[in-house]
């Protein structure tokens, strides 16, 4: 029952149960709280007023998650997180205009994994600002050592939710800029269209910070959110990126066709550009150019790439096209 307060208000009290059952010999159990703590993580991933009895794979399941996150905690320490790169291209005339970072670990027995094998996971730890720290100052420090890379147009480094409410964020970030002597202009975070639709003075203040540094805004995966669009306009936004999901049916899908025209519409509206991501194939390149997207990123051009690559690909890039002017 809720508990009544003096106030007059009630709370409402619920719990999670988790148990194990033990021989009757009780010397002979194998640590039975564990086991018992163990059910109960298993009884909250089900939801308030839940109940589970251990069993024996649970076991083997948590060791073996343990293990994992004990190897990305490592990582981090020996910074086996590295960034790779995929270039984005200008539709009109087919330059390597930018590039994303992207997160990879280069593991030292499985080699380089996906962000699926490790970021929800990071997530669940909540290192994911322990993990963006480093992506960022990685990517600084290749944008500073390299000209090629600061001949482009921009580079953009995803931010986490967590990164993005960090109090250290916009010190680092304007440490990095000073140290690294790059132009405020180049870099872009990327943020999850989400992000923006929470109206809270935080969020505010931070994203108007990093904008007072020069550093612009793109939103990732529009459309795929609930965000008010009128904060579009008072925030440093430069670029919006139609999802994936939405490239995927071009040029045949109308339903497809229909929403990548409206956010290109309102893009051009809003004087703010526009890429469009997962772009495979050339109907779906010709469709978007037509429409007047600035910028394609996808398999079409590059997969994403490590740094020596990449630095091939824009210089082999930049010869193609002066031979062809």
């Amino acid at each position: 029952k809720p508990l009544r307060l003096p106030s007059g208000k009630n709370i409402e009290i619920s719990a999670c149960i988790g148990g194990a059952t033990v021989p009757a010999s009780f010397k002979d159990a194998v640590n039975p709280v564990r086991r018992a703590e163990i059910a109960l993580e298993k009884a909250k991933a089900n939801g308030t007023g839940c109940y589970a009895i251990f069993e024996d794979q649970w076991l083997s399941e948590y060791q073996q998650k343990r293990s994992r996150e004990q190897e990305l905690l490592d990582a981090l320490s020996n910074k086996e997180l590295i960034p790779y790169y995929q270039p984005i291209i200008e539709a009109k005339t087919g330059r390597v205009a930018g590039m994303e970072a992207l997160a990879r670990w280069n593991h030292p027995t499985k080699g380089v994994l996906a962000p699926f094998h490790f970021l929800p996971l990071a997530t669940e730890m909540r290192i994911m600002p322990q993990l963006d720290e480093l992506m960022i100052r990685r990517v600084f420090n290749d944008i500073g050592q390299h000209p090629q890379i600061k001949s482009l147009t921009w580079i953009a480094i995803n931010l986490s939710s967590e990164q993005l409410f960090s109090n250290s964020l916009v010190s680092m970030l304007r440490s990095l800029l000073a140290e690294h002597e790059i132009p405020k202009n180049l870099v872009e975070l990327e943020i999850v269209e989400e992000l923006i639709s929470h109206d809270t003075r935080i969020v505010t203040e931070q994203l108007q910070a990093i904008g007072a540094l020069g550093i612009k805004l793109s939103i990732d995966d529009f459309g795929t959110g609930y965000s008010s669009l009128s904060r579009l306009k008072h925030l440093p936004v430069s670029k919006l990126k139609i999802d994936k999901s939405f490239v995927d049916g071009l040029p045949s899908d109308d339903s497809d066709c229909c929403i990548a025209s409206s956010i290109v519409g309102m893009a051009k509206g809003l004087g703010i550009n526009l890429v469009a991501e997962g772009v495979e194939t050339q109907e779906q390149a010709r469709w978007l150019t037509d429409q007047a997207c600035d910028y394609l990123q996808g398999y079409l051009y590059a997969k994403p790439m490590p740094l020596d690559q990449i630095i091939d690909f824009i210089n082999k890039s930049n010869k193609k096209r002066t031979k062809i002017s």
